[in-house]
């Protein structure tokens, strides 16, 4: 009997970064998924209630978020915060790593709060691939911002 995989669903608009990680993720034995946009992941795991078993969301903070409603009119350029204060909100049992470009301090109050990781691209990678992202993942499976 095969060992069941971790589950990662990974939130990323840009190209070049998605493939690269996914690559590096399944490696090391993990299933991934890859959602390009906020309305996606906000469907998979808000509307759908993560049916889907995720384990872990990987996600960026800065995408478009203007199709998500006046609700998230002051967020709309980030996106990843929008999903993070759902899924706080509606108690959604996942894990949660924020992988950024930018330090946003919005974010990293509830990062801080919740004990939630974040971590900019740039701290991420090295000339070996995604070890530093990829050891926070091995760290942080087993907590859910539920708890």
């Amino acid at each position: 009997m095969s060992e069941k995989k971790n589950k990662i669903l990974y939130l990323e608009d840009e190209l070049g970064m998605k493939h690269t990680l996914i690559r590096a993720l399944e490696d090391k034995g993990y299933e991934v998924r890859i959602v390009p946009n906020v309305v996606d992941a906000y469907s998979i795991l808000i509307e759908k209630e993560n049916s889907k078993g995720f384990d872990l969301l990987i996600m960026d903070i800065y995408m478009d978020a203007m199709h998500l409603g006046k609700k998230y009119k002051l967020y709309e350029d980030r996106g990843g915060l929008c999903i993070l204060k759902e899924l706080i909100e509606k108690n959604v049992n996942i894990g949660v790593i924020i992988f950024s470009n930018y330090d946003d301090k919005d974010v990293r109050e509830i990062t801080r709060a919740r004990h939630i990781p974040y971590i900019l691209k740039s701290e991420a990678s090295d000339e070996d691939g995604f070890y530093g992202l990829i050891d926070l993942v091995k760290k942080t499976l087993p907590i859910k911002i539920t708890t």
